[in-house]
């Protein structure tokens, strides 16, 4: 194989060629040939000289060359004749070549837009069509890459460029496309196209923009006025759809005016636009119009089974809780109806229906007996006040949610155990004995029709009295059967599925499962004691509302830290005790770093809190007393107040009413409280009548508000817009050293002065106490099955 070198130049250029004649080939005389096999010059290998060329201005070369096989060639101004092979020869072998590849710009593109007119909302494809120059033709492949300018969205693919969906805005844009070849050269642009695509009509719009318009009849509709865009102008009509089948209406142009619209021209309008260059493309908007008047139910039908109609028009109506109700009903509406179902015991959301020549069918929610009563469907369109139909719904069920107070009962021989079953059921159910027969039963209906009592008697005689009692309940729609387990009368069963819940370092949460009682009430206790310890300390369980099976729940504080304990759960009833126990451990007392001398703890600032709001009430108080003491001048009626408080808190008390001809004194109010018995309190120095002390159990914080004058000093201060104010006599008495007006006002100075050094610090993260541990990795136990 012959191992050759590529060269490349542009048209026009001048272009270096050369190779090399390897030195193992033994040669004499060799040939230098062009690609149209002239010969450039011969070679005498021996004497290492040039014995005949043919250099011109076409092609230069080294005469002097001492190297001959060294073969140097200067191509001058390239054509296309010069691309291909130059090779060295001898007779019919050949000593080493290379090849030229001569190449120019691509030809100038041709672009071409599919479909020539595309309307807006279509697809359209660009087309960029060019050449590659390269010689000689056909010595290898080359490929040519398209760029197309002008728009910035669209997917190219090789030549060709698509735009999906056309829009009115790429109306006016200018496109074209350039050609480029493997080698980067890049053609002319090419013609350009000038996008303006057809549209419409699109936006149509109403005005008023209306989608649906009331009007009375009797009054004109209008004008409406129908507006769109295309390119070119549109064309309008207007068409009217009273049954069903879309009509010309004739109207001016894209106006719409009806005088005196009737109740047959309800219906809907529609404004049909159309593209006059291609009427398959149009657009339209419609209008519906309504003369209203309310729904009217001519009649109804309600069914529960598979039938077309049903019962007409039915005041009662009983069936099955496990069907749905269908109802139909015949409704003159317009607009249409929406339709409703109420009752006083129930809400529903509105009935979905289908609808056919003014008939609604609909189906009721699923309702279960405990809903049976008066029900209201409901037609209403907004207009008006609608029109109702009421039903007695009578809803059958067959037994079902039997409730026992416990399903395993412990007697004894000789009694008898009276058992209440509580259970829902309509009509009323039976009672039948399954097996162990030896009991009687009575059924008696409860609060409401559905909800019945049914009495139990089982006479223990003998020992085969006990065991499983089945009771089947039943109806003509179903049955239901119920165990019910007698038990001879034993000590409660051990407390069940016993466990140590969260546990801190000074308390545990345990809980148990309730065992049978044995037939009488049980109770419970918890016992624990270190293990180091002897002794058992005993907690009592507040047993009043634990059954068997029902969960207890009991934690245990006031416990060591770090400590591990035995805990032991007893039931008890009075045939004896029966008990479970584990062993816990509780956890370490977390560390409390003591407070810095500049930290101040929670409680301390509690304390100075609350002893400043104490010291503010009270200064409070003494303000309002003493201005009650000098509001009026000296009366011969007493003004007393009074402050009564009742330590035993009778909540029914109420105040005592004052009666005109009280001989109670004037201006008299009471907070009254009993408290418990006491020696009577005489009271002197104040007008109280015998009748307005109430009782000896009473306390009276009494006020005197009798008007006294005050001494007037440096520290007494006027009122304004006083000048009206009666004068009083001064007193001879010292200052008292607090701030007054004239009128014996004492008011209360307080500083808001800041006092940095008392301010308190602030204590963050880094100085917080975990006071609780909560595990979450511990669940509680599942819940037990009924007892049998």
């Amino acid at each position: 194989m012959v191992l050759y070198q590529v060269f490349t130049a542009e048209i026009g250029k001048d272009v270096d060629l050369s190779w090399s004649i390897d030195s193992t080939v033994n040669i004499f005389t060799f040939s230098v040939f062009t690609p149209s096999l002239s010969v450039i010059y011969e070679v005498n290998a021996d004497s290492n000289s040039i014995i005949s060329n043919t250099q011109s201005l076409k092609y230069e070369f080294n005469n002097a060359s001492m190297d001959l096989r060294a073969i140097n060639i200067r191509v001058l101004h390239l054509n296309e004749t010069d691309a291909g092979m130059y090779f060295a020869k001898q007779d019919t072998n050949v000593y080493g070549c290379c090849v030229l590849v001569l190449t120019a710009n691509p030809t100038k593109p041709t672009l071409m837009l599919s479909p020539e007119h595309p309307f807006a909302n279509e697809n359209v494809t660009f087309s960029c069509h060019s050449t590659v120059k390269q010689w000689p033709a056909g010595y290898r492949a080359s490929n040519l890459s398209y760029t197309f300018v002008g728009n910035p969205r669209g997917a190219t693919e090789n030549n060709k460029l698509s735009i999906h969906k056309l829009t009115k805005s790429d109306k006016g844009k200018n496109i074209s496309c350039q050609a480029t070849d493997d080698l980067g050269k890049m053609s002319d642009m090419s013609n350009t196209v000038i996008l303006d695509p057809y549209y419409g009509p699109d936006k149509v719009v109403l005005t008023p923009e209306y989608t649906a318009i009331n009007v009375t009849e009797g009054t004109s509709l209008g004008p409406i006025i129908c507006t769109a865009s295309c390119n070119p102008e549109c064309k309008f009509k207007w068409k009217l759809n009273t049954t069903g089948k879309f009509e010309d209406f004739h109207t001016d142009k894209n106006h719409l005016t009806v005088i005196d619209i009737k109740r047959n021209q309800s219906g809907t309008y529609r404004c049909r636009v159309v593209n006059q260059y291609n009427k398959t493309v149009f657009s339209r908007e419609d209008i519906s119009v309504n003369v209203q008047y309310s729904p009217k139910i001519s009649r109804f039908w309600i069914t529960d089974k598979n039938e077309e109609y049903g019962l007409l028009n039915p005041k009662n109506y009983s069936f099955s809780e496990e069907v749905n109700l269908k109802v139909t009903l015949y409704i003159e509406s317009n607009p249409k109806p929406q339709l409703g179902l109420n009752s006083s015991l129930l809400k529903f959301t509105p009935l979905s229906y289908t609808e056919s020549s003014r008939y609604y069918k609909s189906n009721l929610p699923l309702l279960k007996c405990e809903a049976s009563g008066k029900y209201t469907i409901q037609a209403f369109n907004g207009i008006e006040y609608g029109d109702t139909k009421t039903v007695n719904l009578i809803i059958n069920c067959k037994p079902r949610n039997a409730s026992l107070e416990s399903r395993t009962i412990g007697g004894k021989i000789g009694t008898v155990e009276n058992i209440v079953m509580g259970v829902v059921s309509f009509p009323a159910p039976s009672v039948e004995n399954v097996f162990n027969t030896g009991f009687m039963s009575t059924v008696q209906r409860d609060e409401y029709d559905y909800r019945y009592k049914i009495n139990l008697t089982i006479n223990i005689k003998s020992k085969d009295d006990f065991g499983v009692y089945g009771i089947k309940v039943r109806n003509q729609f179903g049955w239901i059967l119920e165990n019910i387990t007698v038990r001879p009368e034993d000590k409660p069963e051990a407390p069940q599925n016993f466990s140590v819940g969260t546990t801190t370092f000074r308390s545990v949460n345990l809980s148990w499962i309730a065992g049978f009682n044995g037939g009488h009430s049980q109770t419970f206790t918890v016992q624990f004691k270190t293990t180091e310890d002897d002794t058992w300390k005993t907690e009592k369980v507040n047993s009043d509302k634990i059954i068997t099976g029902s969960t207890v729940y009991y934690t245990l504080d006031q416990l060591k830290p770090d400590t591990s304990y035995q805990v032991m759960v007893v039931s008890e009833n009075k045939h004896g005790k029966r008990n479970t126990s584990l062993e816990f451990e509780t956890k370490v007392e977390p560390t409390l770093s003591p407070p810095s001398s500049a930290s101040v703890s929670p409680l301390s600032i509690g304390i100075g809190s609350g002893i400043a709001v104490l010291v503010l009430i009270i200064i409070l108080l003494v303000f309002i007393i003493r201005r009650k003491k000098n509001s009026k001048p000296e009366s011969k009626e007493c003004n007393v107040l009074y402050a009564e408080v009742d330590k035993e808190q009778h909540k029914g008390k109420q105040r005592k009413p004052v009666q005109k001809d009280s001989d109670e004194p004037a201006n008299e109010e009471y907070a009254s409280v009993v408290k418990s018995k006491s020696k009577k309190v005489h009271y002197k120095d104040f007008c109280i009548s015998e009748d307005a002390i109430e009782t000896e159990n009473n306390e009276y914080a009494v006020v005197d508000k009798s008007n006294k004058d005050y001494t007037e000093n440096e520290s007494v201060y006027a009122n304004q817009d006083d000048e009206q104010l009666i004068p009083h006599k001064p007193l001879e008495a010292q200052s008292s050293g607090r701030s007054t007006n004239q009128d014996g006002l004492t008011y209360i100075e307080v500083s808001f002065t800041s006092n940095k050094s008392d301010r308190r610090p602030i204590i963050g993260a880094e100085s917080k106490t975990d006071y609780v541990d909560i595990d979450f990795t511990r669940k509680a136990d599942p819940l037990p099955d009924d007892s049998d």
